[in-house]
C-alpha cells in the first residue's frame, strides 16, 4: 500500500486469522508515532483505541475493517490506513466430555458428551483427529469404554453458521474389576453369635468390611480374617449390615457387596425345673416348679411329650404344675423379646405312685369281731387285698384279689390284710401290711358281781360270744385256755371266794379276764330260835339250832351282840326272867358270822290262877261257858312255881 501522508506511514497487517476473534498487528514507521485506531468504520483521532503495539482484538463476528492514523510530536497525522474487510466467523463452544477424570475407572467407563443446541458431534477413541480421522464417529448417546488400559477420547463440535468447535481430548484408564465379594450368610436370625464368611475369586486380594450398615468400607476399614468374623450379641439384641469389597494392586476395587440384615439375639437361659430333673418315685402327686434366671421370660410348657412353643400351656411364676400322672414328662421353653428362645428343658419320665392305703384301724385287739376300713387318699383308687393268718408271708396283694368296697370283718385272731393300691393314672402303691388283729371272746360277765350271802351264792357267768366256753378259777388265779370249764352255775360257799373267768372259741383269742369286783362275803346261816319270844308262866325253855350241822351257836340274854365269846349253844336255854330276849350268831369253817338271829320278847308270869266249878252242871257245856243249876261253887289256886318265883323276887 502506498503511503500519501508526509512522514508518517501506518501499516496494518494480520498476524493470526481465526475462528472466534480477529487479532491485528500494526506498525508506524515515525518514531515516537502512537497509532489511534477504530474497529467500527469510524475515522480514527486521537479519541480513538491507542494500539499498545501488540495487537488489536475485534471480538466483533461478522466483517469488520481496521481504520488507523499514526501521530507523532511535530509531525501531522498520518493518512488513516484501512485494512482490507475481515469476516470473522464464531467458533463453536467446545463440546462436554464426561467423566472428565482420567480414572482409573473399573471394568468400564460410560462417556457423555453434551455439546451447544443444535451441534452436531464427532468424536475418536483411538486418538485420532475427529476433524480428519476416518474412525470418527458420529455422537448420538453414551458410549462405554470397557477396554483395559489408556483410551483417549477426541470430540469436536460443528454448527451450521459457525466454525468447528476446538478439539477436546480425554483420557480414560480402566482398570480390570477384582471379583465381588460373597457374603455368607447374607442374613438371618441367629442366637448368640453369627460367622460371617467372606469369598473372593480373585486370587491375593484383599476384602475390607464394615458391619454397621451406614459406613461404607474403604482402606482404612478392617481386612478381612482368616476364618471369617464373628457377630456377637454383646448381651442384647444385635443387628448387623455387613458391606465389603475387595482390592488388589493394579486392579480396580470390586463391587460393593452388601448383605441383607443379620440379627444376633441374645439366647435366653433354659428353664430350670424344682425338684431338679428328677423323676421319682413321687408318692401320688409332686409339684413341679419351673424358672428362668434370663429376667422377663414367659415361660410355656407341655406334659404330653409334644415341643412347647408360644401357644402351649403358659407357666405361672410361683404356681407349681401338679403332676398326677406317672410317665408324664414335662418340658419347657423360655421366651423373651428381642432374644432367642432358649434350649427346651426335657425332664424324664417323672413317676408317680400311688400312697400305699392305710387301716382304720391299724391292727390291734377287739372283741368278737374288728371292723376295718381302707382308705386312700388318691380319689378314685382301687384297693384291693388279701387276708393272712400270721405264718403267711408268701402271697401278695394283686388286681385279681378282692377289691375293698366296704368295711371289712375279722373274727379269727391273728389275722392281717395285705393291700395295695391301684389307679390308671399312677404306678401300684407299695403292698402294705397291717398289724395283727387280735381278736378275743367276749369277757364273760359275772352275775352277782360281789356282795355279802347267807350260806352260799350262785354265780351265773356267760359271754356274749355265741359257742365260746366258761373257764373259771375261784382261788384268785387267772384262768387260761387250758383251765377247766366252769359249770354253771358255780355256787360258793366259803366267805373270801374269788372268781375269775375267761371265754374261750376256736379261731378267737381268750377274752379278758373278769372277776368278781370283790371276794364274796359268805355269812353262816343264822341260828333258829324256837320258841321265838312269847308269853310263858314261871319259866321257857328256848331251843336254838342252824342248817349248817357244822355251825357253832354263841347266844346271849342280856341284849349284848354275841360273838365268839359268848355262850356256846350245846343244850335248850331255860329263860325264867321276864322280858328277856335272845341274841344267837352261828360260826362255821370257811363262813363268816352270820347275821344276828335277834329273838322276840320272852314274857316269863307267874302261874296262873285257875278255877274249880262245883255244881249241878246244866245245858250244853263250850269251851268258854259251862251251866250250873242254880249255884256254882268256884275254888282259885295258883302254880307253885310262879308262887315261889314271886317270892324269890321279893
Amino acid at each position: 500500500m502506498t503511503n500519501p501522508c508526509v512522514g508518517v506511514c501506518v501499516c496494518v497487517c494480520v498476524c493470526v486469522y481465526v475462528y472466534t476473534s480477529l487479532k491485528v498487528h500494526m506498525t508506524c514507521s515515525t518514531t515516537m508515532g502512537k497509532i489511534f485506531y477504530t474497529l467500527d468504520g469510524s475515522a480514527p483521532s486521537t479519541d480513538s483505541l491507542v494500539y499498545n503495539g501488540n495487537e488489536a482484538i475485534d471480538h466483533t463476528y461478522g466483517e469488520s475493517t481496521v481504520q488507523a492514523t499514526c501521530m507523532a510530536p511535530g509531525k501531522a497525522p498520518s493518512p488513516v490506513a484501512k485494512s482490507i474487510v475481515y469476516d470473522v466467523f464464531e467458533r463453536t463452544s467446545q463440546p462436554i466430555v464426561l467423566p472428565g477424570g482420567t480414572g482409573p475407572y473399573v471394568t468400564s467407563v460410560e462417556v457423555h458428551i453434551t455439546a451447544e443446541t443444535s451441534a452436531d458431534v464427532r468424536y475418536t477413541t483411538d486418538g485420532s483427529n475427529p476433524v480428519d480421522s476416518d474412525a470418527w464417529q458420529a455422537y448420538r448417546s453414551p458410549f462405554e469404554i470397557n477396554s483395559v488400559g489408556k483410551t483417549e477420547v477426541k470430540a469436536i463440535a460443528a454448527r451450521k453458521g459457525k466454525a468447528n468447535s476446538l478439539v477436546v481430548t480425554n483420557t480414560y484408564m480402566v482398570l480390570q474389576q477384582v471379583k465381588p465379594v460373597t457374603i455368607d450368610p447374607r442374613s438371618g436370625l441367629f442366637t448368640s453369635s453369627a460367622r460371617i464368611v467372606m469369598s473372593c475369586d480373585t486370587p491375593g486380594a484383599t476384602i475390607r468390611f464394615t458391619t454397621d450398615g451406614v459406613s461404607n468400607p474403604n482402606a482404612a476399614s478392617p481386612a478381612y480374617p482368616d476364618g471369617g468374623i464373628l457377630l456377637a450379641e454383646q448381651g442384647k439384641e444385635q443387628v448387623f449390615v455387613v458391606e465389603a469389597y475387595a482390592s488388589m494392586a493394579g486392579m480396580g476395587d470390586s463391587s460393593l457387596a452388601t448383605s441383607e440384615t443379620i440379627t444376633v439375639q441374645p439366647k435366653v437361659k433354659t428353664p430350670t425345673m424344682d425338684p431338679s430333673q428328677e423323676v421319682g418315685p413321687f408318692e401320688n402327686e409332686v409339684d413341679i416348679t419351673l424358672s428362668c434366671t434370663t429376667p422377663g421370660a414367659v415361660i410355656y410348657w407341655t406334659s404330653n411329650d409334644s415341643e412347647p412353643n408360644r401357644f402351649s400351656e403358659h407357666y405361672t411364676y410361683g404356681q407349681p404344675i401338679k403332676l398326677r400322672k406317672t410317665g408324664t414328662r414335662i418340658k419347657a421353653i423360655a421366651i423373651s423379646a428381642n432374644m432367642a428362645d432358649s434350649d427346651i428343658m426335657k425332664s424324664g419320665q417323672v413317676t408317680i405312685k400311688m400312697a400305699a392305703p392305710i387301716f382304720i384301724p391299724d391292727g390291734g385287739e377287739f372283741v368278737e369281731t374288728a371292723q376295718i376300713d381302707m382308705v386312700s387318699s388318691v380319689p378314685q383308687a382301687e384297693i384291693h387285698y388279701i387276708i393272712v393268718g400270721p405264718e403267711d408271708d408268701t402271697f401278695q396283694p394283686e388286681q385279681e384279689s378282692p377289691l375293698f368296697t366296704k368295711t371289712l370283718v375279722l373274727t379269727t385272731t391273728g389275722s392281717k390284710i395285705r393291700a395295695v393300691a391301684l389307679h390308671p393314672d399312677m404306678e401300684n402303691s407299695n403292698v402294705v401290711e397291717s398289724k395283727s388283729f387280735t381278736v378275743t371272746a367276749a369277757a364273760p360277765t359275772l352275775d352277782p358281781l360281789a356282795g355279802t350271802y347267807i350260806g352260799q351264792v350262785e354265780v351265773n357267768i356267760v359271754s356274749t360270744t355265741a359257742g365260746s366256753a366258761i373257764r373259771c378259777t375261784t382261788d384268785g388265779s387267772i384262768p387260761t385256755e387250758s383251765s377247766a370249764v366252769c359249770l354253771m352255775p358255780v355256787v360258793v360257799t366259803q366267805t373270801g371266794t374269788m372268781i375269775k373267768a375267761v371265754a374261750t372259741k376256736d379261731g378267737m383269742s381268750v377274752s379278758a379276764v373278769a372277776s368278781l369286783a370283790a371276794a364274796f362275803v359268805i355269812k353262816g346261816v343264822s341260828p333258829v330260835v324256837s320258841p321265838n319270844g312269847g308269853s310263858f308262866t314261871e319259866s321257857a325253855t328256848v331251843v336254838l339250832s342252824c342248817s349248817n350241822p357244822t355251825a357253832k351257836i354263841y347266844w346271849t340274854l342280856d341284849g349284848s351282840m354275841p360273838t365268839a365269846e359268848a355262850t356256846l349253844y350245846t343244850e335248850p336255854i331255860v329263860i325264867e326272867d321276864n322280858d328277856s330276849i335272845v341274841k344267837a350268831i352261828s360260826i362255821a369253817e370257811g363262813k363268816s358270822p352270820s347275821e344276828p338271829m335277834t329273838s322276840r320278847l320272852f314274857t316269863i308270869e307267874a302261874g296262873r290262877v285257875e278255877f274249880t266249878a262245883e255244881g249241878n252242871k246244866w245245858g250244853e257245856e263250850t269251851a268258854t261257858s259251862e251251866g250250873f243249876v242254880e249255884e256254882v261253887k268256884v275254888r282259885s289256886c295258883h302254880s307253885f312255881v310262879l308262887a315261889a318265883a314271886l317270892l324269890a323276887s321279893a
